[in-house]
């Protein structure tokens, strides 16, 4: 009936060889582009797998990364790279450091300058760029180049003065200074002398010679114009108006004064008065002048020489020697020379007398008489040196020194002192001021100590000492002292002023509280740290009814004021500072309250917590301790004052450096607080 019994089918065309199709896909490698795959278009199983075109080297993915360019003068170097095959894509280089940011070196150089040495620049290992520009050390002055400069050394009897200076600087080597001119005519170098210029018409001939003897000024005299020296005349005709000469001549001096008066040709026999001459001579007499002799014109004597009397005449043949006083006391054998007529020829004066001591006659000197209380010593000595009046001084009423003085008791109104003493001067005034001998028992106050004992007497003990750190009291233990006993003892010690630390021992380390016991009688000690007021009921001793009491104790002045006190349960040692001002506790304010100080220095002063090197100390201290908490420092003075503290250098968590260097000498303390507790530890500062 045709109908179907089979549907048509064909044999299915094996996979792939068939009708295919090239489709997009993925083939997950980043390193490929256009990835295609071939499927079976009947199946759609995978003909060709998926794969695509290689991307070209660095047109793709890259990846900058370090590397080193083995050039020291880049940092920073880097690289890019093909993040598919690994192909440099950007070679390796870095940035360049910064002239004169990494290595450097130093080189000779020149900095042109003479009056440096030693030149040294700073360049850039890089790029050879100056870091430091060329420069040396300063020459010292006038060890370097110098220089020969003219100048004046204010010397007109030198020539070529000259002085070195520093080429450099211009500072004088060598002062201005020149050779002596020997043959220098300046007026200063030269002298003038007496000479003889040959000329018979001159006077006060004088010559200017160098200091070598050269002639600066020839020599000249003053012109003598009343010479009649023939050599400075001139002859002229006249008339004498004498009849009996001829050829009358006169001779005349420069300034036309006459030499010779007018004469001619003598009638040479003839002694008529007209005829005669009358001519200068000397008659041998020396106390006549104008000597004169009359000739006739051969030259006969018509009138023999003679002259007159001159009574004013001082030669010596014409005077007479008579004694006189010249008033001078230093003199003897006065004698006065007078002419015929009285005058005065040689003034009255005698022989000097150089042994006498006449006042007018002495000299005063200055001398030492050895005696120390005396000033401006003198010695009157003659002439000749003899001792007129012997050393001696004006006694210094107010020397201070030892031979001059007194000592004298007096009252230097310090009762700490004995033996008051003044020195007093001669004049009365205080050469040393009153002053006594210290003497400390003199002066000190009594400190009264009270103690209530805890139940072992036997266990306390105490002592006080000063800021030096000295023991001025002591206790011993107080073993015969019954239990829970009082003991006043007054007084304790005898105290001058000052600030001392008092301190309190028990010898079984738990201050003075007694033990503790459980109701099976087995005995604690209190648990360190916990607050016991003193007298307070801290337990019973095993299975007994009566309480253990602490002990307290209280140190006073003379007015019953409390300087120290303390008690109950404080370990091996409780210290307490204090101090007295006139004998009695001190008023302090806010800043040194009492209570204050007792809070800070009741701690162990000894504890091991803390380490001081060195100590004592003179300016830095090294402090070490053991806590693990951030510290508080505060450094204190022995009366509770808070120093500043600016000066700390934390050297680690557990150590830091301390500058005290501008804290007086003394006693101070150091205070550490931590969350683990308090400690205080002493120092001595130098």
């Amino acid at each position: 009936d045709s109908s179907i019994c089979v549907p048509c089918a064909g044999t299915a065309i094996a996979s792939c060889s068939g009708s295919t199709s090239v489709v997009a896909c993925n083939d997950f490698d980043a390193c490929t582009t256009n990835d295609v795959q071939t499927v079976d278009d009947c199946d759609g199983s995978i003909c060709v797998p998926c794969a695509g075109t290689v991307i070209a080297s660095c047109s793709g993915s890259t990846s900058v990364v370090a590397c080193n360019d083995f050039d020291a003068c880049t940092i920073n170097d880097v690289q890019t790279v093909d993040d598919c095959d690994g192909s440099i894509c950007v070679p390796c280089a870095g940035t360049a450091i910064a002239s004169c940011s990494g290595s450097t070196s130093v080189i000779a150089c020149n900095d042109f300058d003479a009056c440096t040495t030693n030149d040294v620049q700073t360049i850039d290992d890089c790029d050879g760029s100056i870091c430091v520009p060329c420069a040396g050390t300063v020459i010292a002055s006038c060890s370097g180049s110098t220089n020969t400069v003219s100048c004046n050394d204010g010397n007109p009897c030198t020539t070529g003065d000259v002085r070195v200076v520093d080429a450099c600087d211009g500072s004088v080597c060598v002062p201005c200074a020149g050779t002596v001119n020997v043959s220098s005519c300046a007026a200063a170098c030269s002298t003038t002398q007496t000479c003889n210029d040959g000329n018979p018409c001159t006077t006060n001939d004088q010559e200017t010679v160098a200091t070598d003897g050269s002639v600066c000024v020839p020599c000249a005299g003053t012109l003598n114009a009343s010479s009649c020296n023939a050599a400075c005349t001139t002859t002229q005709s006249c008339n004498d108006n004498n009849p009996c000469t001829t050829n009358d001549i006169v001779i005349l001096a420069s300034n036309g004064s006459v030499c010779v008066p007018c004469a001619g040709t003598l009638n040479t026999a003839s002694c008529n008065a007209a005829c005669t001459t009358t001519q200068s001579c000397n008659d041998g007499d020396a106390c006549t002048t104008n000597d004169q002799i009359t000739l006739a014109a051969n030259g006969s004597v018509c009138a023999p020489c003679a002259g007159t009397i001159n009574t004013t005449s001082c030669n010596a043949t014409c005077t007479t020697t008579q004694s006189c006083n010249d008033n001078n006391p230093c003199t003897t054998n006065d004698i006065v020379i007078l002419a015929a007529n009285g005058s005065v020829c040689t003034p009255c004066a005698g022989t000097l007398n150089t042994n006498s001591c006449n006042a007018a006659c002495t000299t005063t000197q200055s001398c030492n008489d050895n005696n120390p209380c005396s000033t401006n010593d003198v010695v009157i000595l003659a002439a000749n040196g003899s001792v007129c009046a012997p050393c001696i001084g004006t006694v210094n009423s107010s020397s201070c020194n030892a031979a001059c003085t007194t000592i004298q008791a007096c009252d230097d109104g310090d009762d700490c002192t004995i033996n008051d003493q003044v020195t007093i001067a001669a004049s009365g005034a205080i050469c040393t001021p009153c002053a006594g001998i210290l003497e400390p028992s003199a002066c000190c106050s009594n400190v009264n100590m009270s103690i209530f004992f805890d139940g072992f007497p036997g266990q306390t003990s105490w002592d006080i000492t000063d800021s030096n750190g000295n023991v001025v009291a002591n206790s011993g233990l107080y073993s015969g002292q019954s239990p829970n006993s009082q003991m006043n003892i007054a007084p304790a010690v005898c105290l001058s002023d000052g600030c001392y630390i008092l301190n309190f021992y028990d010898s079984l380390n738990n201050g003075m509280c007694p033990f503790q016991s459980s109701a099976v009688g087995v005995s604690t000690f209190i648990t360190p740290g916990t607050l016991i007021s003193p007298g307070s009921i801290v337990g019973t001793l095993s299975l007994v009814a009566t309480p253990g009491l602490c002990g307290n104790y209280n140190l006073t002045d003379a007015n019953g004021t409390s300087l120290a006190s303390g008690g109950g349960s404080f370990g091996s040692q409780q210290i307490t500072t204090f101090c007295l001002n006139n004998g009695l506790a001190p008023k302090y304010d806010h800043d040194t309250n009492p209570e204050f100080i007792d809070k800070f220095i009741r701690k162990d002063i000894d504890t091991p917590l803390v380490d001081l090197m060195p100590n004592p100390v003179y300016n830095i201290m090294t402090v070490n301790h053991h806590f693990k908490s951030t510290v508080d420092v505060q450094v204190i003075d022995v009366v509770g004052r808070v120093l500043a503290t600016n000066d700390i250098v934390q050297l680690s968590q557990s150590a830091f450096r301390l500058d005290v260097g501008d804290l007086e000498p003394g006693v101070y303390f150091i205070q550490i607080n931590a969350n683990e507790g308090l400690a205080t530890k002493k120092f001595i500062k130098e």
